[in-house]
């Protein structure tokens, strides 16, 4: 079956890094070549939902974090073993109630901070 998606609303962010680990705080971070949240509906069925999409280029990321304006983390990734050359692309969606409110009073408006390390150690 085939479904259409289009964003109803769009969630301001800013693609932010902090220090994790022994990596200095001066040292420079990354931009993402892809950060965003947004809300999508469906189309056919009308359910809501908000999408966390993060790319950090070509290289594999042993942690990605996401925190909401209000300061509550949303996502939270830890690779256990960086061997694995770490994972590229996310892309996550939350669950699809039907009343918007609650979407929206779970994931509110306003600036995301993404935040992430490498397996090479870069920040992003």
């Amino acid at each position: 079956m085939l479904m259409t998606r289009f964003a109803v609303g769009a969630i301001a962010l800013v693609a932010l890094a902090f220090p994790w680990g022994s990596r200095a705080e001066d040292a420079p971070s990354k931009p993402f070549d892809a950060a965003n949240v947004r809300f999508e509906q469906n189309a056919t069925d009308s359910d809501v939902e908000v999408v966390f999409e993060a790319n950090p280029s070509d290289e594999g990321l042993a942690k990605l974090s996401v925190v909401s304006p209000d300061g509550r983390t949303v996502f939270d990734f830890n690779l256990p073993d960086a061997s694995t050359l770490g994972i590229r692309q996310f892309q996550f969606e939350s669950p699809e109630p039907k009343d918007t409110a609650s979407l929206k009073s779970a994931y509110p408006e306003g600036k995301y901070t993404f935040a992430a390390v490498s397996v090479s150690g870069d920040r992003y």
